[in-house]
């Protein structure tokens, strides 16, 4: 006796509750796979309403730039996509590690089949990725949480590793090395500060697949720091030696989860948004100096924690954050399209 085929179809607010149902098994499997992050990230409970408000919302509000689908069995969601089409502000500092068109599709909370239904995904993700280059995406994106058995599916698809997202509990960084200051910068310190984080964008860029340079990148990196060092609520650290500076870190706090963020981080939390230590400076403590000043000043605050992203084929960064106890949440993964792929979607006889 044959199997009834799924039947694909865009997303209702009645199927809300069974996809949710799906996604909670989805994550208690994600999470049996990584048991120590139980004991400080948000409980599987609240997750789950975070994510009930974020689906309703999108059904709800569903515009030409968004498309959610899914795959039923019966009364079952035994897969789904979500997707959203993207195009980049020209002053958007993301513009640095995107196209300005991409779409954002699947992965994390967004994405999610029954092992035995993996395929299905493959189905899903064949509607939304002809979905988006009809759109003008010029590459696709999606997080896949840490743990998460589908990782090699979508590696298998063409996607390829960029973005990691890690965390940092409280308590748990490292202490600063005595030799070290660390202060809080000022304005005067403009120059300064600048020079870091454009340091550190330029980093970023010399990944050849993942990453370019918009071309007003240090005018706008340049106001984007005159204003964080105006704002009391932004810590912006320095390292020094001897009056030598070794190193700067720019964070803000995050109040409340955003879309672009795993819904198991703990808010109120601190996002590290630039960090970077001189070549010359590496392997004497200055990141772990600059991070235990950031924490200290987190916990004065009443953060649960530190928030930080890297890019994964930077091995350096990956090797520093996770030495220091960055636990790692997610990974944002792209895909880059060959602008001749649309003629590869010819209709149907």
């Amino acid at each position: 006796m044959s199997t009834a085929a799924p039947v694909l179809q865009p997303l209702t607010q009645e199927q809300i509750p069974a996809l949710l149902a799906t996604w909670t098994l989805h994550q208690e499997r994600v999470t049996l796979s990584a048991p120590d992050h139980k004991h400080w990230q948000r409980p599987l409970d609240q997750r789950r309403i975070v994510v009930e408000t974020w689906l309703r919302a999108f059904v709800a509000d569903q515009a030409a730039s968004s498309r959610a689908v899914v795959s039923l069995r019966g009364e079952t969601v035994a897969a789904y996509l979500i997707a959203t089409a993207i195009d980049l502000p020209r002053n958007s500092g993301y513009r640095a590690y995107a196209p300005d068109h991409f779409l954002s599709i699947g992965g994390d909370d967004w994405g999610v089949a029954e092992p035995r239904e993996i395929n299905l995904l493959a189905k899903l993700y064949a509607d939304l990725a002809a979905w988006g280059i009809s759109r003008g995406a010029e590459a696709q994106m999606l997080a896949v949480q840490n743990g998460d058995a589908d990782a090699d599916f979508w590696l298998d698809l063409g996607f390829a590793r960029q973005d990691r997202y890690a965390f940092l509990p409280p308590g748990a960084a490292h202490p600063a090395p005595s030799k070290l200051t660390m202060r809080r910068a000022g304005p005067a310190d403009l120059d300064l500060a600048t020079h870091f984080t454009l340091a550190e964008a330029q980093c970023h860029h010399t990944a050849p697949i993942y990453a370019f340079a918009p071309p007003d990148l240090d005018a706008t990196r340049r106001r984007t720091m005159a204003e964080e060092l105006a704002d009391p609520s932004t810590f912006v650290l320095i390292a020094e030696t001897g009056g030598v500076a070794l190193g700067g870190l720019s964070a803000f706090t995050l109040a409340d989860l955003g879309h672009w963020m795993p819904s198991t981080t703990p808010t109120p939390c601190v996002y590290i948004d630039s960090a970077f230590v001189e070549p010359k400076a590496r392997g004497h403590g200055v990141l772990r100096g600059l991070v235990a000043a950031l924490a200290e000043l987190a916990d004065r605050h009443g953060a649960r924690g530190l928030f930080v992203t890297y890019l994964s084929v930077n091995r350096g960064a990956l090797r520093a954050w996770e030495g220091l106890g960055f636990q790692p949440l997610l990974t944002v993964h792209q895909r880059r399209l060959d602008p001749r792929a649309a003629k590869q979607h010819r209709a149907r006889p």
